[in-house]
């Protein structure tokens, strides 16, 4: 409890430190209950108290602490003023697009006027597809800065790239080559079995299935084509390919389902093995600030059930959520972020709840249908994981993207069990085709069919209607999550004051009763 009402607290302090600038004062207000401590009956509430209101004031500090000034070592002191020289190294994996290549490069020294200076900073550099460029490129361009504008009214282009601390852009400027292999030798190598993987791909599949595999095993989106995108934006899928917190934490979910199935729940080494996978696969897809958040989330998630099934799963968010927001402020302000935030909540609060009816509906059914029974509660399990983190992430979602598919939430369903298999064999396949091409074609196939299977599920859905989700919408969406809140805490009562009856047990704390009902219904 404590922990949580910290982390909140500080979660909190920072989000106010976005709309004013606090005083030190505040933390003095924050000691004025200290009195109240002499008085034993509420000497732990007014400590909590005090620590709270001292960490919302720290927050709000940090906050502003962050905000970046136009120093004229910063790289972006010089945005709009003419034609400049850059040195420096691109910091991440290139994102390569249809015809354009976007680079990140940390710039090491700036000349603007014939005299070399050394600065600091991002800028976001939009260059041809060819030549191409890699990690760890020493480069040395020539061109214009400029400060990020936003294109279009519906998307926060400058805000985009703040959250990546890029606060200059330039446009296919003159490139030079100074030199090579200037990044972290393990990313270096990394970057290069990423791209070695994507060739096989390309090798073994046809369009659009290969660049498909491509994106949900390597996060190499950009030879995607425009018409499969628009598929999965019209059926509400898009989720499905991106690399994000809620894709990560319903396939750890998955994993751990299909693990302890296979090797059985002894020591736990299910839950480790399901953790080494996603942390080998967000290496894989590029290890990007999103998809670290996401992998540190699905961590998260792990973590909390090898201390005790669902135990502190709900303090544990709330802690690693600050952990995050403190590192990095902006952050509290990432779609990313927050949908990892929703999608874990989703998985550690609901989906208890929904298990725990459809379980009723499974216990009926047992020894009656052709399907083994093991299956029917791999199905419901896997059903009720990706449907709870769905129900979460989905209202956010058409907020922030001003449109809903109605059929999301099926189409997410249908789409969310060939996930995991399409990670797992395509990475299997392209792996075994680093060694002996012909055998990644013959497990390729198996690929085929799962990425055409999810091709058609999004074509069929991209047909149902989609609902306009722009305009004033926020008291929509904090209105349906104040009902999904108190509708599981209505159902874990019910199921509480149920269990102690059959029990025959009188009263207990409520954390302990909560934490039984919850592991019987996973049971």
């Amino acid at each position: 409890m404590a922990l949580a009402a910290l982390s909140i607290a500080w979660i909190a302090g920072v989000f106010l430190g976005s709309f004013f600038v606090p005083s030190p004062l505040m933390m003095l207000a924050a000691l004025l209950p200290m009195p109240l401590l002499l008085v034993k009956r509420y000497r732990k509430t007014v400590l909590l108290a005090c620590l709270c209101l001292l960490t919302l004031s720290g927050g709000a500090l940090t906050y502003q602490t962050t905000l970046i000034t136009d120093d004229s070592t910063q790289v972006r002191s010089y945005n709009d003023s003419g034609r400049v020289v850059l040195r420096g190294v691109v910091s991440v994996d290139p994102d390569v697009r249809d015809k354009t290549t976007r680079l990140k490069l940390s710039v090491q020294s700036i000349n603007p006027d014939g005299v070399w200076r050394k600065t600091s900073g991002m800028v976001m550099l939009y260059v041809p597809r060819y030549p191409e460029h890699a990690y760890g490129d020493l480069l040395e361009v020539t061109g214009v800065l400029a400060t990020p504008t936003n294109f279009t009214d519906d998307f926060d282009y400058q805000g985009y790239l703040a959250k990546q601390s890029v606060y200059s852009t330039m446009l296919y400027p003159e490139i030079h080559t100074v030199g090579t292999g200037y990044g972290i030798k393990p990313l270096q190598w990394i970057y290069s079995l990423r791209h070695a993987l994507a060739g096989v791909m390309a090798k073994t599949l046809p369009e659009p299935q290969a660049s498909l595999a491509q994106g949900i095993v390597l996060g190499l989106r950009g030879n995607i084509p425009d018409n499969v995108n628009d598929d999965f934006a019209r059926s509400g899928t898009t989720h499905v390919l991106a690399i994000s917190g809620a894709n990560l934490t319903i396939l750890a979910g998955l994993l751990m389902l299909v693990l302890g199935r296979i090797i059985g729940k002894r020591y736990r080494v299910y839950i480790w093995l399901t953790l080494v996978i996603i942390w080998f696969y967000t290496m894989l897809a590029g290890a990007s600030p999103p998809v670290v958040r996401a992998a540190i989330m699905a961590t998260l998630f792990l973590f909390s059930e090898l201390l005790g099934r669902q135990k502190n799963a709900g303090p544990a968010l709330a802690f690693a959520a600050a952990i995050m927001v403190a590192a990095n402020p902006l952050a509290l302000w990432d779609v990313s972020f927050q949908l990892s935030v929703l999608a874990m909540s989703g998985i550690i609060f609901l989906y208890p709840v929904l298990y725990g009816a459809v379980a009723k509906w499974t216990e009926k059914t047992r020894g009656r249908t052709v399907i083994p029974d093991s299956a029917v509660d791999f199905i419901a399990e896997g059903s009720c994981m990706t449907l709870a983190a769905s129900l979460t992430v989905w209202p956010a979602s058409a907020a922030y993207f001003g449109t809903i598919s109605l059929a999301s939430p099926v189409a997410t369903l249908l789409s969310m069990p060939v996930l995991g298999p399409i990670m797992v064999i395509g990475l299997l396949g392209a792996l075994a085709g680093l060694i002996w091409l012909p055998a990644a074609q013959v497990i390729a196939w198996a690929v085929w069919m799962l990425t055409s299977y999810m091709l058609l599920v999004a074509r069929v859905f991209a047909n149902v209607p989609t609902i306009d989700t722009s305009g004033p919408r926020a008291l929509i969406v904090i209105a349906y999550y104040a009902v999904l809140a108190v509708g599981v805490i209505w159902f874990t009562r019910s199921r509480r004051k149920r269990f102690m009856a059959e029990m025959g047990i009188g009263k207990k704390p409520f954390i302990t009763i909560s934490q039984t009902v919850r592991e019987e219904a996973l049971q």
